[in-house]
């Protein structure tokens, strides 16, 4: 038997960028109606190119090689876009590469949306039922696992109602109780698990460690949260661009990728490629202010600042209903978000370049190097959303009014809340 549980070679998915303006359904009709052979062309030419027909192609993977050891957890790191998801997709037999081959060797259990797998009309006891017997297992294996499933979910009330009721929460942990409990030699995951609250992370998280060390059976992890990864995986590699970036150790790929992200954060916002949104505003630059709109470069713990972002209308218009927010990582977690939306604020509305200002009083972190991630939208319309759009230092300040001093072993990147003991 090969050494290896997964095995790709030169794995490559592409697709044509259809202009949705001349794809609605009903030219799409019209189309077909007057000329069925030629829809038929447009439509095998998503999968089938000629090699010199470049116009509106885009990349998902490109030349995608790896060899991954049974009993192997595998952290996959990168930005949004990079091709983690499609690569997932592909290795989870939901769609087909265009090029190259994937070998999986074992029985592949997946959970890469809410409710991927399950009927919406069926009850959460029905789905488990029929997820175990599309992979193959008899009615008393399942039997067997049910009760472990159904606590390990933690919707004992729930089971028996249509998973169509379901919030998106209780879908993600039905979903991950099913596809960790039904004895998968490979598990998939991709970052739903952030949907889930805290305390199920971690209980996810200790459960992928069980199923790789415990039972020796491999696990490919995709998540944002480097502290996830680092505390689950023994080796990880970056996708960038639909290529395969960096491999090895997962603290060096880590470390790897903050060097990336650091690098890139300093670069022009308006010419990053590594975005979503429509494009009709974007992002160009965002910077930190004293009170007195004096620029910073380093504000201290406790420091009352201004992020300014300035954005860039690109496609002219009123833009009403925005909402905006931006949030702080560390290095490998997400520290808080604030959001227009959260605070009740006044109606946003656009329609010339501009900024928007947002006062943060008693910067809540410590010591330590930090990002931006912006978003902003119109309508329910995504607008612009960036990634590491700026990273920044925090300097040792007096947030607690009792000096500056941290307890020893203190290592920054940590949330400051002010507090009291009653005794």
């Amino acid at each position: 038997m090969s050494n290896f549980a997964i095995e790709t070679y030169n794995l490559s998915k592409r697709y044509r960028l259809i202009d949705a303006a001349s794809s609605s359904e009903k030219n799409s009709v019209l189309e077909y109606l007057i000329s069925p052979y030629r829809r038929f062309k447009e439509i095998r030419s998503l999968t089938n190119f000629k090699e010199n027909d470049n116009k509106n192609i885009f990349w998902a993977l490109k030349d995608i090689n790896l060899q991954i050891d049974y009993g192997d957890v595998i952290g996959i790191i990168g930005r949004n876009g990079a091709g983690k998801s499609t690569l997932l997709k592909i290795l989870s037999k939901i769609t087909a590469p265009t090029t190259g081959k994937a070998i999986l060797r074992g029985r592949v259990n997946s959970l890469l949306e809410v409710g991927t797998g399950f009927s919406p009309e069926l009850t959460g006891r029905e789905n488990i039922y029929m997820n175990g017997t599309l992979h193959g297992m008899s009615k008393k294996e399942i039997d067997r696992k049910l009760d472990e499933i159904i606590d390990f979910a933690g919707i004992e009330r729930f089971i028996d109602i249509p998973v169509k009721r379901y919030s998106s929460g209780m879908g993600v942990r039905l979903g991950f109780a099913v596809a960790a409990h039904l004895e998968p030699e490979i598990l998939i995951v991709d970052e739903v698990l952030a949907v889930g609250d805290a305390e199920f992370q971690k209980k996810a998280i200790g459960k992928m460690q069980d199923i790789s060390r415990g039972q020796g059976r491999t696990v490919l992890f995709v998540s944002h949260s480097m502290a996830a990864v680092e505390n689950l995986c023994t080796k990880a590699f970056i996708l960038k661009n639909g290529s395969i970036m960096y491999s090895g150790q997962v603290k060096d790929c880590i470390n790897k990728y903050l060097e990336t992200n650091t690098d890139e954060a300093k670069e022009n916002l308006i010419t990053r490629k590594d975005r979503k949104g429509n494009g009709n505003i974007l992002f160009n630059n965002v910077v930190i202010m004293d009170l007195n709109r004096n620029l910073i470069s380093s504000p201290s713990s406790g420091d009352n600042i201004i992020v300014r972002m300035y954005y860039s209308v690109i496609k002219p218009g009123e833009y009403r209903n925005c909402r905006i927010s931006c949030e702080i990582h560390s290095s490998r977690n997400l520290m808080f978000i604030c959001s227009s939306e959260l605070v009740g604020s006044k109606e946003i509305v656009i329609n010339e370049s501009g900024y928007i200002e947002l006062l943060i009083e008693n910067f809540p972190v410590s010591k330590g190097s930090y990002f931006f991630t912006l978003f902003l939208e119109s309508n329910n319309e995504i607008l612009d959303w960036i990634d590491g759009a700026s990273i920044f230092d925090v300097i040792d300040g007096d947030f607690f009014g009792y000096g500056k001093n941290y307890p020893n072993g203190w290592n920054g990147n940590t949330v400051l809340i002010n507090h009291k003991f009653i005794v």
